[in-house]
This record gives structure tokens, C-alpha cells and sequence, in this order.
């Protein structure tokens, strides 16, 4: 697998060796919410649909960005804009409530 070596500041880490660890830990597809960006999904399955169901074309990825910021020109992918126009969002994981039961 070969990823582009990329250091956010603003994560403080180097994403490359973050997502290579996430990569050898699981073996199922994986979706980190990355502060101030985008969704990252890794996996080496990953298959993302449009409403009608029709599947995007990920050219064999095991790693896409997910626009979170609601900006990107490239929707639902992620273009960067979240850094240009100052997205601010960080999410610490945290254990939902039970789902409310259908009647």
C-alpha cells in the first residue's frame, strides 16, 4: 500500500504512520473522525453509494477523505477547503445511548 506522507499540525502526528497502524489493526473497514477534517475511512474494501445506489469509483483505494465541512467542491470527497476556511470541529469518541425501539 503506499499513501502520500502528509504531517498535520494540527493533529500533531504524521498521518501516514497513524493510518499504516490502523491499517495492520483491523481487519475490517475503519472510520476516523480526523479533528478539524474530514472523515477518513480505511479499508481494503471500501464501497461508498449515491442515494440512488449507484457506487463510486474508488479505483482500488483502501484510504478516501469523506468532506465533513460541507465546503468541498468535490463532494463527498474531500478537497481540503476544511483548511482554507478554518473548519473547526474536534470529537473525542464516546458511547451513544440504546437506540429508541420501533413500535
Amino acid at each position: 500500500m503506499s499513501l502520500a506522507v502528509r504531517y498535520n499540525d494540527s493533529l500533531g502526528f504524521n498521518l501516514q504512520k497513524y493510518e499504516e497502524k490502523i491499517m495492520s489493526e483491523e481487519k475490517e473497514t475503519t472510520i476516523v473522525v480526523m479533528n478539524n477534517g474530514p472523515y477518513r475511512i480505511l479499508g481494503e474494501n471500501i464501497t461508498i453509494k449515491d442515494a440512488a445506489g449507484n457506487t463510486f469509483g474508488l479505483a482500488g483505494r483502501t484510504v478516501v477523505s469523506l468532506c465533513r465541512c460541507g465546503h468541498s467542491e468535490n463532494k463527498p470527497f474531500c478537497d481540503g477547503t476544511h483548511a482554507r476556511i478554518g473548519f473547526q470541529s474536534e470529537v473525542q469518541a464516546r458511547e451513544l445511548p440504546p437506540p429508541i425501539p420501533k413500535l
